[in-house]
């Protein structure tokens, strides 16, 4: 009950959000970056008063903390209901146009990197700490590795996402995602001394920063009218619903019976190889994109676009591989 109203929450959160920054979702990032500080920040205010609510019990207790996310997430939706948001005329048949959308190619294609990454990402969080405390890492350790997570790496990736996105496309975010995931993989097959989580920890960022306002941001960019929550929340349940349970309980299979540092080598070699299969994805979105009515293809090389890059970035996703608009 608590993951669904937290996803719910969160889903009403990313859209709100994108209806104040209307056509400027590529500065996403720079906005959600906050949730990244708070997380690293309360992380450390949530083990506290879970060890002052043990302390009092003498039994391990964690509904402290629990108590605490409700109050944060209360917050949440009073400030999402005080914010002044602009009325969009909705559709007739939401329901219809997000069916319409959902049967679309390269939204299955999308969806299924989704549920790829999600399930990449379910081995690795839920079995990074599991690796480093095997490893010996002491419980300060595990904590400061939390941190790097956020401060050197999501928070510095989600800041600077816009420029990525407009350097390599939104789908080409995903590839790298992908690698990132990869390399720590390998990092952490072959990882002998636990202090150098520090180091490898950075890669939080490519691997998830700059991939969740990519992935908000395109959701916000295809979605119909009015259909922006109900589209994210879509998004959302393939990442956390689908990949990621998928991903707890293919890990734990796999570490049961291959062991940690095995199973982490063969999901680095998964998500290369996932990352490859990405960008292939992300050549034939934008090929299939520009082959529909109301699409300009135009070459960088042979002449140049009449409207502004600024301007057209307010109403449109540009992917310079394929060097083409393709209009949200």
């Amino acid at each position: 009950m608590f993951v669904i109203c937290q996803t719910t929450v969160e889903s009403l959160s990313d859209a709100a959000c994108g209806n104040v920054l209307e056509g400027k979702m590529e500065l996403y990032g720079r906005q959600r970056l906050w949730g990244t500080i708070s997380w690293g920040l309360f992380s450390f205010l949530a083990g506290y008063v879970n060890h002052l609510g043990t302390l009092a019990t003498n039994i391990t207790s964690y509904w402290p903390g629990f108590y605490m996310s409700v109050v944060f997430y209360t917050m949440d939706i009073g400030a999402i209901w005080k914010i002044p948001m602009k009325h969009v005329k909705l559709e007739k048949n939401i329901a219809k146009d997000v069916g319409k959308l959902l049967l679309k190619p390269k939204i299955v294609l999308f969806i299924l990197q989704v549920i790829c990454l999600g399930l990449v990402r379910g081995v690795f969080l839920t079995y990074l700490l599991w690796c480093l405390e095997s490893l010996g890492a002491s419980q300060i350790l595990l904590g400061s590795i939390t941190a790097v997570q956020s401060f050197l790496g999501e928070v510095i990736f989600m800041f600077i996402a816009a420029w990525i996105i407009r350097k390599i496309g939104h789908l080409n975010v995903f590839a790298l995602s992908f690698v990132a995931h990869g390399a720590r993989f390998f990092a952490y097959a072959f990882l002998k001394e636990p202090l150098w989580g520090l180091l490898i920890e950075v890669l939080q960022g490519p691997a998830y920063g700059s991939f969740f306002a990519a992935l908000t941001s395109y959701v916000r960019l295809v979605a119909p009218t009015g259909a922006e929550a109900t589209v994210q929340g879509i998004a959302l349940a393939a990442l956390e619903g689908v990949g990621m349970s998928l991903g707890n309980v293919l890990g734990g299979y796999w570490v049961h019976n291959l062991g940690v540092g095995v199973t982490f080598f063969w999901c680095g070699v998964m998500s290369m190889i996932f990352g490859m299969i990405s960008c292939i994805i992300s050549g034939l979105v934008s090929y299939l994109n520009c082959r529909e009515p109301g699409f300009r293809h135009c070459r960088r090389q042979n002449r140049r676009s009449e409207v502004s890059p600024q301007k057209l970035l307010k109403k449109s996703f540009y992917n310079p591989n394929i060097y083409c608009f393709i209009r949200a």
